[in-house]
């Protein structure tokens, strides 16, 4: 799944920087665009790791995907609508959008230490998930 993802995160990248020009991104620059685009990815990522570890764990593949599905959800909803109460604006950090794209990431740039912590939950993720995988007992019918 993380070799399919990097293959479409890539060819996105390729095409998202070869076509600046058609939507105007001149001016946010290549860079920008490119981390942005990777970002998503890594969010992406993120979402496939967890459903990897809900099954791994034991979950159908339904509530693999139903919890994959409720966090991916969840987090937009806490990055792009609680910021519109004060009260609830400070929980978008939260979020695995918030720390994968943040604020504006074409705009105002990614921010490096978020996605860190997006690729050490993730990876941890991964890891609870191979532990699952490597505990299941398959049996033939």
């Amino acid at each position: 799944m993380l070799l399919v993802l990097a293959a479409v995160t890539l060819v996105t990248t390729a095409v998202v920087v070869s076509t600046l020009g058609v939507f105007s991104l001149e001016e946010a620059g290549a860079g920008r665009v490119v981390a942005a685009t990777v970002a998503c990815g890594l969010l992406g990522a993120f979402h496939g790791a967890l459903a990897f570890a809900v099954g791994g764990l034991g979950g159908s593949r339904g509530m693999a995907l139903g919890v994959a599905i409720l966090v991916l959800l969840g987090g937009y909803v806490v990055n792009f609508l609680f910021p519109l109460s004060d009260a609830l604006a400070g929980l978008r950090r939260l979020s695995p959008w918030y720390w994968g794209i943040g604020e504006q990431p074409v705009t105002n740039g990614v921010s490096w230490s978020w996605l860190v912590l997006l690729v050490a939950v993730t990876a941890i993720i991964v890891a609870v998930g191979t532990v699952g995988v490597c505990r299941r007992d398959i049996r033939p019918p």
